[in-house]
């Protein structure tokens, strides 16, 4: 579970998940809900059933690909800042190749947005997300990992999960040989695509402060 100190880390700067609300392209953000976060003084700890299955499931995840797909990602669990502008922050699940390619693990019901397994279909929320931290952490490509389910698949999956640990977890599956629905996807940096983003969180930033 993020905690009340990295929400704060987070009030104080710009992340990937507020990249798609100040372009304009979010489904669950505005602009302006965005704003009235990072200017609010309260600190809301609340996670909605989804983001608490993304949170037990996301090392799982990470574990899994080490074990059964040969990814050898290297976790990475601090805040970034980009060296120019420190506002922008990103917090990346692992990287790859010497810190030039991002691992974004993400969980999901649905799968409008995602289009075939080893494209760069995938929704504009995270196409947005992903040229953020790739701004951020000046890499050249993100590697997105998604596992799908149905929402009573995921939980069931979440609470196996937090009862037996990731490891054991991972264990078992590959002893079983159960085949879980992991999807890959490959997005390359599209330089103008990151100068848009990148444009557009400084002109947030500079109105907000």
């Amino acid at each position: 579970m993020i905690t009340d100190e990295q929400i704060l880390i987070r009030k104080s700067g710009i992340g990937g998940s507020d990249a798609a609300a100040i372009c304009g392209v979010s489904r669950w953000k505005t602009p302006m809900d965005v704003f009235m976060d990072k200017k609010s003084e309260l600190v809301e700890n609340i996670q909605s059933p989804e983001m608490e299955r993304g949170n037990i499931l996301e090392p799982f995840i990470f574990y899994l690909l080490q074990k059964k797909y040969g990814i050898n990602a290297k976790e990475y669990t601090k805040t970034a800042r980009h060296k120019d502008y420190p506002f922008l922050l990103a917090h990346v699940d692992g990287l790859l190749d010497e810190g030039k390619k991002i691992l974004e693990i993400k969980t999901t019901a649905s799968r409008e947005g995602w289009g075939e397994s080893y494209t760069d279909e995938i929704p504009n929320e995270y196409l947005c997300q992903a040229h953020h931290y790739m701004n951020v952490m000046n890499a050249d490509e993100t590697l997105v990992a998604v596992l799908f389910g149905a929402p009573g698949f995921l939980s069931v999956l979440s609470a196996f999960v937090e009862e037996m640990g990731e490891i054991d977890a991972v264990n078992l599956i590959n002893e079983k040989n159960i085949d879980l629905d992991i999807r890959f996807y490959t997005v390359k940096k599209n330089k103008a695509l990151a100068n848009v983003i990148l444009k557009k969180e400084i002109e947030f930033y500079r109105d907000w402060e």
